[in-house]
């Protein structure tokens, strides 16, 4: 089994790469300034968010248990607890590119702290990195520009100001990605009618034993993360990925209530339902009345 190195802190990941350390919890580092990295055990856990601007690619990159290339221009986002890295072939290589590396530490008390579930696109993976036009990438060396000042002015506003850039950096992502959805409308129809045909097919089974299908396993079988299902449906039709599953899940249900005499209580383990009492209420939530009266009507 391959060596995973553990990396919690931020200096230990500059002394890793050879940066200088411009504080305990932030860093901005240009690869370009440094010197060739030396490729052995390079799979590496972290304990720190990180932002990574390609500027090319020298080799593949590993992100949990997939291997992905990836674009010249595109940027890649770690969150604490991620397992990233390149093949460990034994020589030096010239990185490219820029890496915002912050601890969570760097957060305790702002605001920012409490927005950052926000910033979703954290948890997706490499294969769905944000792709930049050449404005879009000015504004985010702007951004790593300020905060670098920052942190090597280091006066009593410095932090202050170094984590109002990055909450600036994140809003722009935002809107970038948001751009990226709109201009992949045709991929996004194609991913969503994956994902129909994927729920046809599993609510043709019994789901007795396995219960209802949840965004983790479709996500799974569209090769997508959670978090990026769930922001391309919520982008395509305005509602989030689980309750787009649990609208499908109700035409199925509405149909067989409608077109067969097969009992409430069957209808709702067939669908998943571990009690029948949860499938009434699910279903008078989600229609406005009880399956048995649906069937009355």
């Amino acid at each position: 089994m391959e060596h995973v190195r553990q990396i919690d802190e931020v200096e230990a990941y500059n002394r890793y790469v050879g940066a200088p350390s411009l504080h305990p919890l932030v860093n901005v580092i240009h690869f370009d300034e440094l010197p060739p990295i030396r490729f052995i055990n390079t799979r590496k856990l972290y304990g720190f968010y990180g932002i990574y601007l390609r500027d090319s690619k020298f080799s593949e990159l590993h992100y949990g248990g997939s291997v992905y290339n990836y674009q010249s221009g595109s940027l890649v986002f770690v969150a604490p607890g991620q397992v990233m890295g390149s093949d460990a072939d034994g020589c030096y290589h010239q990185v490219k590119g820029y890496l915002l590396i912050f601890h969570p530490d760097l957060l305790r008390g702002t605001l920012l702290d409490r927005q950052m579930r926000q910033y979703t696109f954290f948890s997706y993976t490499v294969n769905e990195a944000l792709f930049l036009s050449a404005s879009e990438r000015s504004l985010v060396l702007e951004c790593l520009t300020h905060i670098k000042s920052e942190l090597e002015t280091g006066d009593g506003e410095s932090l202050t100001l170094a984590v109002d850039h990055l909450k600036l950096l994140l809003d722009y992502c935002t809107r970038f990605y948001n751009r990226q959805f709109s201009q992949y409308s045709q991929r996004n129809q194609d991913t969503l009618a994956h994902l129909e045909s994927y729920l046809e097919q599993q609510l043709n089974k019994d789901l007795t034993d396995s219960g209802m299908p949840t965004v983790q396993e479709c996500a799974s079988a569209l090769h997508l993360s959670p978090n990026y299902l769930n922001d391309l449906i919520r982008k395509e039709t305005g509602l989030s990925a689980l309750k787009h599953i649990h609208r499908k899940i109700l035409e199925v249900a509405k149909s067989r209530i409608r077109n067969s005499n097969e009992p409430i209580y069957l209808i709702a383990e067939h669908l998943g339902f571990r009690y029948s009492s949860h499938f009434t209420r699910w279903f008078k939530l989600m229609e406005g009345e009880s399956p048995e009266r649906y069937r009355r009507k």
